[in-house]
């Protein structure tokens, strides 16, 4: 697990962005909804010049920003909405994700959403459980069906019902 330029350099390869961006206009053409999952923060390098947060910008990008529930999370997110700020990212709001089985008092603790909300003016949406086995779509889908802040196209939000 390396950046994308360092194990692009140790292959002598370049990164196609080109080529991404082609499969995504593809993608956003035939799809009602297309989902991209970043490969880090915002502030990811994707190649020696660009971040995540400069390809959200100036792809245009709806972006939720998924922040694990960890010691550091309210740092890490002030940062990543400070840079999705300076990049002028179309920032839709945050996630929190639980990685391990978290109480309802490790979460608040950890992750005070009234606190990350008033540091970053940026809403929380919701916090995504531990689901023990990530392939049980009932359950994952009940989670974000539970979120009434994302707004998904009607026929896919009937879907999650």
């Amino acid at each position: 697990p390396l950046a994308p330029p360092v194990a692009a350099d140790l292959e002598g390869r370049d990164i196609p962005l080109g080529t991404v961006w082609q499969a995504l206009l593809n993608l956003q053409k035939s799809q009602d909804l297309v989902l991209i999952e970043g490969l880090g923060g915002l502030g990811c390098p994707v190649t020696h010049e660009l971040t995540l947060a400069d390809l959200a910008a100036q792809w245009r990008l709806k972006t939720l920003l998924v922040v694990p529930v960890k010691l550091g999370a309210i740092s890490q997110t002030v940062a990543n909405i400070a840079l999705a700020e300076q990049k002028k990212v179309n920032l839709g709001g945050i996630i929190l994700n639980c990685l391990e089985p978290r109480t309802e008092m490790e979460i608040e603790q950890l992750t005070p959403i009234d606190l990350i909300q008033s540091l970053t003016n940026c809403p929380v949406l919701g916090v995504f459980p531990f689901i023990e086995d990530r392939r049980d779509l009932d359950k994952l889908a009940s989670v974000v069906a539970s979120w009434p802040e994302i707004k998904l196209p009607a026929h896919l939000n009937c879907l999650l019902r």
